[in-house]
């Protein structure tokens, strides 16, 4: 066999080998889902400001989330938190990314689940959610999502809006709506943006 044969047949199967991975990962994540929604080998709750009880499998929440497998696996903590209460998390979206890697990101919801994402430290959502907004980035939200960013410490999407805003600033300032009347943090100096 030639160089190029082998090389296209390795190709060949490690495409099989993601594709067959990525099946089966979807059949586990599909089984844990349906025990959550079913409550069966549930070892955990999460309790939303709003009240809402939703049953979880640690296992399944550390997998995904930082934030989680320290909270579950350190040992001032270890089997302590049976009960978890989400302060200032309101939406249950989490839980469908985490147990179906699905998730509905639109304009309206997008900063709040970025932002428990984060708190979470779902990175692989974090990241989704930044390249929507960044897709997203418009004259009429640039100033918002700059203020945003930056109140979070989302530094990549503060230069992203930062430098949208400097590129497109006289439209942005035709428009009216979002003229810049904050400072804007430039390589740790503020500089006044004039109207």
């Amino acid at each position: 066999m030639h160089i190029a044969e082998l090389i296209k047949k390795s190709d060949g199967e490690d495409s099989y080998r993601r594709r067959l991975t990525r099946k089966v990962s979807m059949h586990t994540l599909n089984g844990f889902n349906e025990l959550r929604l079913n409550v069966k080998l549930c070892d955990a709750s999460l309790i939303l400001d709003s009240g809402e009880i939703f049953p979880i499998h640690r296992s399944v929440l550390s997998g995904s989330s930082d934030y989680f497998r320290i909270l579950f696996t350190t040992t001032l903590h270890e089997g302590e938190y049976t009960k978890i209460h989400l302060k200032s998390i309101e939406d249950t979206t989490m839980d469908q990314y985490i147990y179906m890697r699905q998730i509905d990101i639109n304009y309206e919801n997008v900063m709040d689940i970025m932002r428990t994402a984060d708190y979470l430290c779902i990175d692989g959502l974090v990241q989704l959610c930044h390249e929507f907004v960044v897709e997203c980035l418009g004259p009429d939200n640039c100033v918002t999502v700059l203020q945003f960013a930056d109140y979070y410490y989302f530094g990549e999407l503060t230069n992203v809006a930062y430098k949208y805003i400097i590129k497109e600033f006289m439209t942005i300032a035709e428009q009216g709506d979002e003229t810049p009347t904050r400072r804007i943090q430039t390589n740790n100096q503020r500089q006044p943006v004039e109207r």
